[in-house]
């Protein structure tokens, strides 16, 4: 009777010892995974960002390139650019000899322009924007 119960008291030592096995290698796996899962989402974040202040440069070097074109033409001329940026609601200000587009309150992208006397009535990225040259001034609005 004592030899049974010292075999069944192996027999569950060796149970233990492989689910504790198993416990930890459940925990090491779990582990890597949550770090692998960290890393990404921090990536991810880093090429939201990346994007935006993408389409936030390229939203100035266009609003720049059409003020510069409307200064260079004759008086009383005037043409129109849609902008368009889904979900994004960019904001605008004039610098000292560049415009200013705001992805958010945080940071901003530049662009230089060539006109120091410009009128800049437009807040807001989205929608059609008037470009007019009146009297050596350029009026950048909408409609």
């Amino acid at each position: 009777m004592a030899k049974k119960a010292l075999d069944s008291r192996k027999d569950s030592g060796a149970r233990a010892q492989i689910s504790i096995e198993f416990m930890m290698s459940a925990v090491i796996i779990s582990m890597v995974f949550l770090f692998g899962v960290m890393i990404f989402q921090s990536r991810a974040q880093i090429n939201t960002n990346y994007s935006i202040q993408g389409k936030a440069q390229e939203a100035a070097f266009r609003l720049a390139r059409n003020i510069n074109n409307v200064y260079l033409t004759d008086d009383n001329s005037s043409f129109s650019d849609y902008f368009y940026y889904a979900n994004q609601h960019y904001t605008i200000s004039k610098g000292y000899g560049s415009i200013m587009v705001w992805p958010d309150s945080n940071n901003f992208v530049d662009a230089p322009i060539i006109p120091k006397d410009l009128n800049l009535t437009v807040s807001d990225l989205n929608g059609e924007i008037f470009f007019r040259k009146q009297d050596g001034k350029v009026i950048v609005g909408y409609n």
